[in-house]
């Protein structure tokens, strides 16, 4: 599961900038800052169980019970696997690749993708939410490539 960006399908970036592609030639600084802002949503997500996430089924908390771990919360978490992928660049399954002109971020971890979309036996519970991640990307973008942009017009001149 992950989330990934490219600048080229960033048609709303090509209106606002269209000398972005000719005046920066490597946005990995700005997609830094971007991985910090998802693993902080992240966060906010597994805190508040959602938005949207919905409760677990009484089997599964008779299950987890059992198992030694909490009963009904917290939800998506009974080793911390998942959660701290996501959360921890150092974590079994974190990924993350920055390049020049996108990135990719997300987990390795199997399961992910199965709470992230859901499927006939377990409902959707997304981690990376749309509606959380994308005005924050949206900031940090608005914030940051001005900045990257005078960097680079410094460094031509």
């Amino acid at each position: 599961m992950t989330f990934q960006m490219t600048l080229d399908s960033e048609q709303r970036l090509a209106r606002i900038y269209p000398l972005l592609k000719e005046t920066l030639t490597d946005l990995r600084p700005v997609f830094g800052r971007i991985s910090v802002g998802l693993e902080r949503g992240v966060r906010e997500t597994f805190a508040q169980e959602g938005p949207g996430w919905k409760e677990l089924a009484p089997f599964t908390v008779r299950m987890r019970l059992a198992r030694g771990f909490g009963g009904s919360h917290p939800i998506l978490v009974q080793t911390g696997a998942l959660r701290e992928s996501l959360l921890s660049k150092t974590a079994f399954g974190h990924y993350e690749r920055l390049e020049k002109g996108g990135m990719v971020w997300g987990t390795t971890i199997p399961y992910a993708a199965q709470h992230q979309y859901g499927t006939s036996k377990i409902p959707q519970r997304r981690i990376l939410e749309g509606s959380r991640l994308i005005p924050m990307v949206s900031k940090i973008l608005a914030d940051e490539i001005p900045v990257e942009v005078r960097r680079a017009v410094r460094g031509l001149g």
